[in-house]
């Protein structure tokens, strides 16, 4: 018998045996018959051909039951080469796949999971959620709770992964439940580390709400802010104080150093201003050489502390690419919410008396 895969069997050894010994019979019936009598020689003649038909029959489902063993051995192995691509694609995936019971235990880790989580997969597997997934687990748990009594609903979370470097991986985790589905039998977690995507999306939406040259809050951030402070300070029947700046003698600096002695001056203001007001304070560039400091919880005494650290942190000179600049500042104050009828009376409020306190310096106060 000779094989070759992906061609059908061939059995010529086998037939030529069968062939003999049909043969040897036939001539043993024929040399028999020829010495009896009429009837003897029709039964032998019909058992000859009973024989034959017999030992076709055999030759058929002999040949049958040969190719279907051939066909389960090429299935076989078709399955093997599906396995093993599928296991080779699993172990250089970028994600990792979970299957866990609707309790949390883990019956099938992919590999990459030393990579992602860093668990070794071999020592996963009957492990609890918790212990793969540390702090993510309840957040991942209460999703696989809300679709394990819902055969193939798929839904989406994310949480936040600490490694023990400290750093944090951002992870998005999409849950199938295949409970019922006979070659899974539980719920599916693909894991995908979405870390540098997360990173991407809060860098634009810092730069969004900033300001490009000082890093500080820009005027569409600010009123965000502002509406949040208002209402919370309403409810809560508090006061917060908003100071108004701005610069004193700028304009010279621009003319005698140059704009971008200017932008320098700016940043430096900027850093100023931080380092002066309290930690839960908000500092915004509110446009030009205008800033707008936002202190909630605020008392005028306090408001007016704050306003005195930032006016001695300014007014130190500075150091520019090509000498030395000196600012001032201006701040008028406003407490809220108090009498006033909403934000923007607030603001006005706040900017006319920054311009009557610039108003009131001496002339060499506001040029420096």
């Amino acid at each position: 018998m000779q094989t070759s895969e992906g061609s059908e069997p061939t059995y010529t050894g086998a037939y030529a045996v069968l062939a003999a010994i049909v043969l040897w019979f036939a001539v043993v019936v024929a040399a028999y018959l020829g010495k009896q009598t009429d009837l003897g020689v029709r039964l032998g003649l019909a058992g000859s051909f009973i024989a034959v038909l017999v030992a076709c029959l055999f030759v058929r489902q002999y040949r049958i039951a040969r190719r279907s063993r051939f066909e389960a051995d090429r299935t076989t192995r078709a399955l093997q080469m599906v396995e093993a691509r599928f296991e080779m694609l699993l172990r250089h995936a970028a994600d990792v796949v979970l299957i866990i019971t609707p309790s949390g235990t883990c019956v099938y880790i992919s590999p990459t999971a030393s990579t992602m989580l860093d668990v070794d997969a071999d020592l996963a597997i009957g492990r609890p959620l918790e212990v793969l997934l540390g702090s993510g687990a309840p957040k991942v748990m209460e999703q696989v709770r809300s679709v394990s009594g819902l055969p193939g609903l798929v839904t989406t979370t994310n949480f936040q992964l600490t490694q023990p470097n400290g750093s944090v991986k951002f992870i998005e985790v999409r849950l199938a439940n295949l409970v019922h589905n006979l070659s899974v039998g539980g719920i599916v977690l693909n894991l995908a580390d979405v870390t540098e995507r997360e990173q991407k999306e809060q860098l634009l939406q810092h730069q969004a709400g900033s300001d490009a040259l000082t890093g500080l809050l820009n005027r569409s951030r600010l009123d965000d802010v502002l509406k949040v402070q208002w209402s919370d300070h309403v409810r809560r029947r508090a006061t917060f104080a908003i100071l108004f700046a701005d610069l004193d003698g700028f304009k010279s600096v621009n003319d005698r150093f140059g704009h971008e002695a200017g932008d320098e001056v700016l940043r430096e203001v900027s850093q100023r201003l931080i380092e002066a007001v309290r930690g839960h304070d908000v500092v915004a560039r509110f446009g030009g050489d205008e800033f707008v400091i936002v202190c909630p919880n605020t008392d005028l005494a306090e408001s007016e502390t704050v306003s005195f650290r930032i006016q001695e942190s300014v007014c130190r000179p500075i150091l520019v690419a090509n000498g030395v600049a000196q600012v001032g500042i201006s701040l008028g104050i406003a407490l809220g919410p108090a009498a006033f009828a909403n934000i923007d009376a607030l603001m006005r409020y706040a900017d006319e008396n920054m311009y009557r306190i610039k108003g009131s310096k001496p002339e060499r106060a506001r040029k420096y």
